[in-house]
């Protein structure tokens, strides 16, 4: 399935995904060579940071750890670990089988943003 670009409330981020992965698709079909591509879509990733430049995921958990987030939206996300979906990157790039595939890095269920600050409360303490 593909992002519908002309979609009621598809943000430029998201477009921006779309766009730069069909790019790479019509790379690969017009002038790939014998390079083969897979990709890996991640929903929201989590997980430990290795740096201090971190990403927007990253962020916003740090803005609801500092409180500067003013309040809690009504949203809910899929959630991967960073450390399963670098373990997906490497299966797409070793795996033969994966040549031509699109994978999506996402758990079971769904997390509403009200349960992630419930569960760092629980775990962080409310100071």
């Amino acid at each position: 399935d593909w992002t519908n670009l002309n979609g009621r409330g598809v943000s430029a981020y998201v477009k921006s995904k779309t766009i730069a992965e069909r790019a790479a698709w019509d790379f690969i079909g017009r002038e790939g060579g014998s390079l083969e591509l897979s990709v890996v879509n991640p929903v929201l990733i989590l997980g430990p940071a290795l740096a201090a430049d971190t990403s927007t995921s990253i962020v916003l958990i740090r803005r609801m750890l500092t409180g500067q987030m003013p309040g809690c939206p009504r949203m809910r996300f899929g959630i991967v670990d960073v450390r399963d979906t670098a373990d997906l990157h490497l299966r797409a790039m070793t795996n033969p089988a994966a040549k031509g595939e699109r994978f999506l890095a996402v758990a079971e269920d769904f997390v509403w943003m009200a349960d992630i600050a419930r569960t760092l409360k629980a775990r962080m303490g409310p100071d």
